[in-house]
């Protein structure tokens, strides 16, 4: 009798805590979607392509302006005599007032002519790079799910 009464417990806490599992490719598709390794890799990938475009943007001429402004005011004792080639003051002369003012504009412009292949090969690189960071993501994800 006592088994029974546990065998018919056991069975009545089954069956009200059955728990619905999702099908397998549900779970498959919610693992590639949150695994952390995937992410990065998935970011890797995403930081080849802006490299790519950076290596692509260094083949256009570059237009760089610039400007400076600066203002000085000095008072100095001179130690030059004055109109009547008098020193005075025990050997200085009057006290003189400068006031000092700059002003700079520039524009720079460049272009890539003379390179020796070098903007191609870094662009290579650059495309080498992401191709090797979209086959690591392929192969983190078939070892994810294998």
């Amino acid at each position: 009798m006592k088994f029974k009464k546990t065998v018919l417990t056991l069975l009545i806490g089954s069956v009200c805590t059955m728990s619905h599992a999702a099908p397998l490719q549900e779970e498959l598709q919610h693992l590639l979607k949150t695994h952390p390794l995937l992410k990065a890799s998935k970011k890797q990938v995403l930081s080849a392509d802006e490299r790519i475009l950076a290596a692509k943007a260094a083949f256009y001429p570059k237009l760089t302006l610039s400007a400076t402004y600066g203002n000085e005011e000095i008072d100095s004792t001179s130690f030059l005599p004055d109109a009547n080639f008098a020193l005075g003051k025990a050997g200085r002369g009057a006290t003189q007032t400068s006031n000092l003012s700059a002003k700079k504009y520039g524009a720079t412009f460049t272009m890539p002519i003379y390179q020796g292949l070098r903007l191609r090969a870094q662009l290579q690189t650059q495309t080498l790079d992401k191709d090797l960071a979209s086959l690591d993501e392929a192969s983190l994800e078939q070892a994810l799910l294998l």
